[in-house]
Order: structure tokens, then C-alpha cells, then sequence
């Protein structure tokens, strides 16, 4: 229902659709009302022990919004997940320094045509892989 209510991409919906399927894997014979902190919390540490921080916030997120949902619907009265720490996520990327980008580039001349026109785009436009892939010719 929440999802329906909101104006997302396509891909946005598969992603919370995963989300929602991780929950309701790992708590879905809970019954709402009962899910405590300590439950959310252990839940979340599951995802930290593994080292995947992002993971840990992105469900903490998911959570946060369906308790809350719960909370508007008088289904509960108080949400377990917002006494939870959020996980401490650090950015793994850098910036690309063009020396590097340079010679990735050159290498590219000896891929399929496409691939260096695609980094080039990628690099001039700003756009993800993902919609630089879906791209056409007539897009351009």
C-alpha cells in the first residue's frame, strides 16, 4: 500500500520489493505489535557483521517507513526501529583523477566500438551506467 502511494521509478519499486522481501523473510511470522527494539537491532547487526553498513542502513530505512505507516494506520503507537543507532556508512569511492580516466579511455579503443563512445557520454553527461546502457542513438 505505502509503495502504491508513491510516484517511484521503475527500478525503485524492485529494489523496496527486494527490501520488503528481506523483512518479511527474516520477520515475517512476528506479529507487528510485538517487534521490540532489541528485534530491529539484532536484525540490523545481522547486516554490520557482514560489514554491509549500507545494507543495515537501507533496511533500517525500509523498516523505519513501515512502522511508521503502522503507527498512522493505529495498527502501533510507537516505532522500535527509531531508538536503533543508524549504521555508520563510509563512501568507498573516490574521484576519478584524469591521468587515470586517460588511460582507462586508450584501453577502451580496443573494445567493441561502443564501449568508448559510452564513457565518453558517461563522462560528459553525468548519467549512471545503468541509463548510459539503456541509451540509443537517437536518445543522443
Amino acid at each position: 500500500m505505502l509503495l502504491k502511494r508513491r510516484d517511484l521509478a521503475t527500478n525503485t519499486y524492485k529494489i523496496c520489493g527486494n527490501q520488503l522481501t528481506t523483512v518479511s523473510e527474516k520477520m515475517g511470522e512476528m506479529i507487528l505489535a510485538e517487534v521490540t527494539t532489541q528485534h530491529i537491532a539484532e536484525f540490523l547487526e545481522s547486516w554490520i557483521a557482514e560489514g554491509k553498513n549500507t545494507m543495515a542502513g537501507a533496511m533500517r530505512s525500509v523498516l523505519s517507513d513501515m512502522f511508521r505507516e503502522a503507527i498512522v494506520e493505529g495498527r502501533i503507537t510507537t516505532n522500535p526501529v527509531e531508538p536503533t543507532r543508524a549504521p555508520e556508512i563510509k563512501v568507498a569511492r573516490e574521484r576519478l583523477q584524469l591521468e587515470t580516466y586517460n588511460a582507462t579511455r586508450a584501453a577502451a579503443e580496443h573494445m567493441p566500438a561502443w564501449f568508448p563512445l559510452a564513457m565518453d557520454l558517461a563522462l560528459v553527461t553525468g548519467q549512471r551506467r545503468e541509463d548510459i546502457v539503456n541509451m540509443k542513438f537517437s536518445d543522443v
